[in-house]
């Protein structure tokens, strides 16, 4: 009896252990969760680079300028390998999916901390996508208005020919938009913060958090996109 007992007490304790590590595993993926939506757009989704518009800023076009193709064409490369490198790190976020099936509890459905898990680990793949999509998007943007403005009167034969001798060596290194798997102009337009589906965090007085609905942690800029270096006191 004497043995059962403490058998007994220590499956209790293991119980209450299991509760309290899946407690803190809730408490790490709802504190991950907000740490990623209180990040400024600008830092996330590359707003900062198109002027908080995914159509970038078209209203100097009729204002008078002077180009510097070799300049032009090197910003539309570099956005070129950015969209590249930040292509290279996906699939090691797409790859943790073949872990899901083990965010399961003892009955061997996913619990709520694993379903939120899910959610941030599905918006960071959409936010590296948005991400790779705004550096391809710009660099073809860029490559398009070199080409354009080599074949207006205000080219002169400088320009024509840096623009013609860097798009051979282009062709000749493989420069140029990487093949990415998907659409680039789908996953350029604006995005909704907060994602959709995530809800505010909830949490009690000492900021702990609590599994039913309480006090909201409000959203850092809530779709109000700001650019960086702007504040309040400008």
């Amino acid at each position: 009896m004497a043995i059962l007992d403490r058998l007994n007490g220590m499956i209790t304790n293991l119980h209450y252990e299991l509760s309290g590590a899946h407690l803190d595993y809730w408490e790490h993926v709802i504190e991950l969760r907000e740490i990623i939506n209180q990040v400024f757009s600008y830092n996330l989704e590359l707003y900062d680079l198109t002027r908080n518009n995914p159509d970038g800023d078209v209203s100097c076009r009729d204002t008078a300028f002077e180009a510097n193709i070799g300049a032009i064409l090197r910003v539309s490369q570099l956005c070129f390998d950015l969209a590249e490198a930040y292509a290279g790190l996906l699939p090691i976020l797409e790859g943790t999916g073949i872990a899901d099936q083990h965010l399961a509890d003892k009955d061997g459905r996913p619990t709520y901390a694993d379903r939120k898990l899910v959610e941030v680990r599905d918006f960071l793949i959409d936010l590296f996508r948005t991400t790779i999509a705004r550096y391809l998007v710009a660099g073809r943007q860029v490559q398009e208005a070199a080409e354009t403005y080599v074949e207006t009167d205000f080219a002169n034969a400088a320009d024509i020919e840096v623009f013609n001798r860097t798009m051979a060596e282009w062709e000749e290194m493989g420069v140029g938009p990487p093949e990415v798997g998907f659409d680039p102009e789908t996953h350029a337009t604006e995005t909704e913060r907060p994602p959709p589906g995530w809800g505010p965090a909830y949490r009690r007085e000492d900021g702990s958090a609590v599994m039913q609905p309480g006090n909201s942690i409000p959203v850092v800029d809530s779709g109000e996109y700001a650019v960086q270096g702007e504040s309040d006191e400008e």
